[in-house]
């Protein structure tokens, strides 16, 4: 059974690999490799619809924790909602907002006394926002040919995604029986080291393929 994260299909992996299609334990490499490249990349991939995140105010921009922002839907500050033309989406890919004309107002802790100047931003849970994300994947149309034989659902995943996990699928695949997350052994002393797992699980193109989708966290390259 396929999954909704699935970046690519049995039968393009079966064809890449040179293999059937129903060989054991491949729509499992399938979406074990999709997971490791949504975790590398750092937000789900799939078509997410409703998606509500919370914000720190107090600066021209909003951060969202997801990208791949495909349209949003409302943003409430204190429980108002926003006129559309306050804001625009600056950058879908990373999630980013920004404020046009008036600009969102600051959450967060203020100083003592008579002023109460903003000092710390924080995200309070006071600025809304409702959201769609992701992309339709390979995965999630064939759950709905599964469910129904005429669905006419097409996959809208940027094809960088899809050549980048049947790279990992492959590289998966040659690895099987073996711990792809083990950096360095050394017999001598019986260490082993072990590397982040989706970094030491994808292969050096696949990470290649998708690097302009990958949204960072602070403190990472």
């Amino acid at each position: 059974m396929p999954s909704e994260l699935d970046l690519t299909t049995l039968a393009k992996a079966a064809d890449v690999l040179k293999v059937p299609a129903n060989s054991a334990g491949l729509a499992d490499l399938i979406t074990t490799a999709s997971e490791l490249l949504a975790e590398w990349v750092g937000y789900p991939l799939h078509l997410r619809t409703g998606v509500v995140e919370t914000c720190a105010g107090g600066a021209p921009h909003l951060f969202l924790r997801s990208g791949g922002v495909r349209s949003v839907a409302s943003i409430t500050v204190f429980g108002v909602a926003r006129a559309p033309s306050t804001w625009v989406v600056e950058d879908a890919v990373k999630g980013i907002l920004r404020a046009q004309g008036e600009p969102w107002p600051f959450t967060g802790r203020t100083g003592g006394g008579v002023s109460q100047a903003p000092m710390y931003r924080e995200d309070t849970g006071d600025i809304i926002v409702t959201f769609d994300a992701g992309w339709v994947t390979p995965g999630q149309v064939e759950l709905a040919k599964a469910a129904d034989p005429a669905s006419t659902l097409t996959s809208d995943l940027p094809a960088a995604f899809q050549q980048a996990a049947l790279v990992a699928v492959t590289a998966l695949f040659q690895g099987s029986g073996q711990n792809p997350n083990v950096q360095a052994l050394s017999l001598g002393s019986g260490s082993i080291t072990f590397r982040d797992s989706a970094e030491a699980s994808l292969p050096t193109l696949a990470r290649s393929l998708v690097r302009r989708y990958r949204k960072h966290s602070r403190g990472t390259p």
